[in-house]
């Protein structure tokens, strides 16, 4: 008898209003290290499509450190919902209403588009996709080691399974005004480097960013668009006019690129190809637009 296939995990709706920008807001419990990362700002989460959860701190318990603080929104938010009066979104509320009082965040429901839609406008915070870092003492990151990582796994496995990445507010702040090669001499002392591009890298995923490529004599430039654009979507990112007037897309993989060396080697290698409107962009594509002016 054959093995039953794997179901495919169903992707669940992504709440929010995005953009082709990343900003992150950061909550956390007092005194664990919300200001102190380099290049983020203490923001109000509600004007941000995504949050990160910080744990760490000495006021509060590591092992559950971010629950007090997540049972504190899951009552301002059932009070926010109780408030509104439309309706039509009566039922809708209700549902969320009883979710929240059974400490479920609200991004883990299944709703419909229209749903999605009303979600939208509410800006509930537990409604945002959510990194969790941890932040460490400079000589627990460096060793790489600490004994709360794994209760701080099964708690967050527990609730939802999001990404968690370790960190240390002291090592960023330590390294973020050198110079590079003094930076390069401190981190392999230490045996560690900044995590701060594993930090950026999963906001993107959160929110489902990607990037695609596009190149000229004289330079290269990066363009951020949502996963599963279609191509001349992508190409409207660039300008308009090429969205409208979109014939195809020339497409070739950065990875390919690179591991070839040059435009002609990559067509050479049969690593070069014409793609038409219907074609998702991938992460990594570097493409070429042809448009006809309309």
């Amino acid at each position: 008898m054959p093995p039953k296939k794997k179901e495919e995990e169903k992707e669940r709706p992504l709440l929010g209003r995005f953009k082709t920008s990343l900003k992150m807001g950061i909550v956390g419990l007092p005194n664990v290290a919300k200001r102190s990362q380099p290049a983020a700002e203490h923001l109000s989460t509600n004007q941000h499509p995504m949050c990160v959860c910080v744990w760490g701190g000495a006021s509060c318990d590591p092992a559950h450190p971010v629950h007090p603080y997540l049972t504190g929104r899951h009552a301002t938010e059932c009070c926010v919902l109780s408030r509104l009066p439309q309706e039509e979104e009566r039922d809708l509320c209700d549902r969320l209403l009883t979710q929240l009082k059974a400490g479920t965040d609200v991004r883990f429901g299944d709703y419909t588009m229209r749903e999605v839609d009303l979600l939208n406008t509410y800006q509930l915070l537990t409604a945002k996709p959510v990194v969790y870092l941890v932040n460490l003492s400079e000589e627990d990151f460096c060793r790489k080691k600490n004994k709360w990582l794994i209760k701080i796994h099964e708690w967050v496995k527990a609730h939802g399974g999001e990404p968690i990445l370790p960190f240390s507010g002291i090592f960023e702040n330590n390294i973020v005004d050198m110079p590079e090669d003094e930076k390069a001499i401190f981190c392999k002392e230490k045996g560690a480097v900044s995590a701060l591009p594993k930090i950026i890298t999963a906001g993107f995923k959160a929110i489902h960013l990607i990037y695609f490529f596009t190149c000229g004599v004289d330079e290269v430039k990066c363009w951020q668009i949502r996963k599963g654009t279609k191509a001349p979507q992508a190409a409207g990112t660039i300008h308009t006019d090429f969205e409208k007037g979109f014939i195809c897309a020339e497409v070739m993989k950065f990875e390919d690129l690179k591991e070839l060396g040059s435009e002609v080697a990559a067509k050479a290698g049969g690593k070069y190809r014409q793609e038409g409107k219907n074609y998702t962009v991938e992460d990594g594509d570097v493409i070429f637009f042809k448009f006809g002016r309309t």
